[in-house]
């Protein structure tokens, strides 16, 4: 227990001293994405199997957040790109989560079939009312 609570006292002392340090870094974006990446990397190679695809998925929606933000102010597309990223999570949490069917790229069929009054006719493939 002693060197349990250590390891985190010096997590802590640590994590402090590198906010000064990115503190300056602000001059250089960069370096700064760059100290934190490396931080983050190791971090995340802690979690395991299972938080780490957690991990993957919530840091993938957080980047797309960001990118769309950006591109909000960028751009007149917000509402294509609301849509892409919002499919792309979707897509991710599915196979992340191993959920069948998740990735919705397959083709499909819809028929939407309506009451039709008097002698209404379908073609032959079964889609149209003639």
């Amino acid at each position: 227990m002693r060197e349990f609570i250590k390891s985190a006292i010096s997590l802590s002392w640590a994590t402090s001293l590198f906010g000064i340090t990115q503190l300056s870094n602000l001059a250089t974006p960069r370096q700064a994405a760059s100290a934190f990446d490396e931080i983050t990397q190791v971090t995340a190679a802690q979690l395991g199997d299972a938080l780490g695809r957690a991990y993957q998925t919530g840091d993938r929606l957080q980047r797309d957040l960001v990118n769309l933000t950006f591109e909000a102010f960028n751009s007149g597309t917000l509402m294509q790109t609301t849509f892409n990223m919002m499919q792309q999570w979707g897509q991710a949490m599915g196979a992340n989560l191993g959920l069948p069917g998740a990735l919705p790229n397959q083709p499909r069929e819809e028929v939407i079939v309506r009451h039709t009054v008097g002698q209404g006719r379908f073609s032959e493939d079964g889609k149209i009312v003639l």
